[in-house]
């Protein structure tokens, strides 16, 4: 019996761990998107600075952050909703989605998990 158990055991944790490996490859950049969507609405321009890699932390300091989110908030209004429309080469393309507009939202993640690099652009025109 103690044998079942422990097979069926390793069995389900097995299956658990590959489960894992699976989800991790769109969560982890949906989890840091969704993050940096509250940071930024609600001006915490100090916690979103500590998501960012030591590559962008070079480029960028957390006064610039705060500046910036609060001319985009300003703008356009808070942060609504984001949906991911593509990837590639390791960054991910999201539809940001505020009151008064849309941005595409890029995003991508260094070998750690921090932020490496993100911007807003303007939608692309249909030409």
């Amino acid at each position: 019996m103690t044998r079942i158990i422990l097979a069926v055991s390793f069995c389900l944790s097995t299956y658990w761990c590959a489960a894992q490996s699976r989800s991790t490859a769109t969560m982890p950049i949906d989890s840091l998107t969704k993050s940096v969507q509250r940071f930024m609405n609600n001006q915490q321009a100090d916690s979103l600075y500590n998501l960012m890699g030591e590559g962008l932390r070079g480029r960028i300091n957390a006064e610039q952050i705060q500046e910036f989110s609060g001319d985009l908030v300003g703008q356009l209004g808070r942060w609504v909703s984001f949906k991911q429309t593509g990837t590639m080469n390791g960054l991910t393309r999201y539809e940001a989605v505020f009151p008064l507009g849309t941005l595409n939202f890029f995003i991508s993640q260094d070998a750690v998990g921090k932020i490496a690099q993100f911007s807003f652009m303007p939608p692309e025109e249909e030409q």
